[in-house]
């Protein structure tokens, strides 16, 4: 776990959580791409404010209640990773891969709800920017949650064969991160295209 680097001081070989680089990038990594999200959502209330009616009156909206449905599977997948990063650090690999096959689910599930939330209801993006940028939305959102699935599967691998224990733990702390900033993602893309269409009328 250690390595003599001489005048009698040791250095671990291996660190995890905020104590490793790979957190810290993920970190930044998210924080950059929080801040490319903002500008999309930003763009949607750039819209309402150089038009008369936004979304204009009349105009297809999201389904509201694939938006809910999308909101609970969403935040199910997140709950879902942090509980395997819990029952990783417990010991028990089945418990953790358990948790993040659910969580796939959860997450394949939610994302489907989100892009029938506005296909139900016939939103064509090509007809006005209202769909446009809430499609662009959707997608932004849909590709991340595709991101966090495959980071889930990975570590589904790497503890089914042994390489993520309670001591080796970096990867799912890393992806449990990453699934902090989908969270806060989803959130802010159903309530902007869920709930401000009702407060801006």
């Amino acid at each position: 776990p250690e390595k003599d680097i001489g005048l009698g001081a040791t250095a671990p070989l291996y660190q995890s959580g905020s104590n490793s680089v790979g957190l810290w990038a993920m970190f930044i990594t998210m924080l950059a791409d929080l801040t490319a999200f903002s500008g999309l959502v930003f763009g949607y209330f750039y819209f309402w404010t150089v038009h008369g009616a936004f979304p204009p009156v009349g105009s297809a909206e999201p389904d509201r209640f694939w938006l809910v449905a999308a909101a609970v599977g969403y935040a199910a997948a997140w709950a879902l990773t942090l509980l395997s990063v819990r029952a990783n650090a417990n010991g028990s690999a089945y418990a953790a891969c358990a948790s993040l096959v659910a969580g796939i689910a959860l997450a394949l599930g939610g994302t489907a709800a989100l892009v029938f939330a506005p296909s139900a209801t016939g939103m064509d993006p090509t007809v006005h920017a209202y769909p446009a940028i809430v499609w662009v939305l959707i997608l932004w959102t849909g590709i991340h949650a595709a991101a966090g699935v495959l980071m889930q599967a990975y570590v589904i691998a790497r503890t089914a064969v042994g390489l993520c224990t309670a001591i080796y733990d970096a990867d799912v702390r890393n992806v449990a991160l990453y699934w902090h900033f989908m969270a806060l993602t989803a959130a802010v893309t159903i309530a902007v295209i869920g709930l401000f269409p009702e407060v801006s009328r």
